[in-house]
């Protein structure tokens, strides 16, 4: 039983979907607070996008400084994933990874990773709370 209010035709459209990992890179496998809650949630994620033809970004800050992405979800990483490297805070500052969100047209995104809450932040209205 679906709760109430809940379409579930928004449920089957997947195509309408979009899921955005921001930084889960290994320099913080130690430091990261819950760190590997981060990981197993991308692993599940990451197969799902698989499974369910759900497009996947995969958003990493500086390789050089911070290291790949956890070697957890790396492992699962399919064809369809789309990989981008970044240099600033914001994700959607960079033309590249702008163009490949706009160009999928999403209609809800799910971001995760270990800096999500600060776009979560940046990206809602400031009346909100979250």
């Amino acid at each position: 039983m679906l709760a109430k209010g809940l379409r579930s035709t928004r449920l089957r459209n997947f195509d309408k979907i979009l899921i955005l990992q921001i930084d889960v890179m290994e320099k913080f496998r130690k430091l990261a607070y819950k760190y590997m809650n981060c990981v197993q949630a991308g692993r599940m994620l990451i197969q799902a996008s698989d499974k369910l033809n759900i497009p996947f970004i995969m958003v990493e800050q500086n390789k050089r400084v911070m290291g790949e992405t956890a070697k957890e979800i790396l492992e699962y990483k399919h064809p369809k994933v789309q990989s981008f490297e970044k240099f600033v805070m914001s994700a959607y500052e960079v033309p590249a990874i702008k163009k490949a969100i706009d160009d999928l047209k999403p209609e809800n995104v799910l971001i995760y990773g270990l800096e999500a809450v600060s776009y979560t932040h940046l990206t809602l209205p400031t009346n909100r709370e979250v």
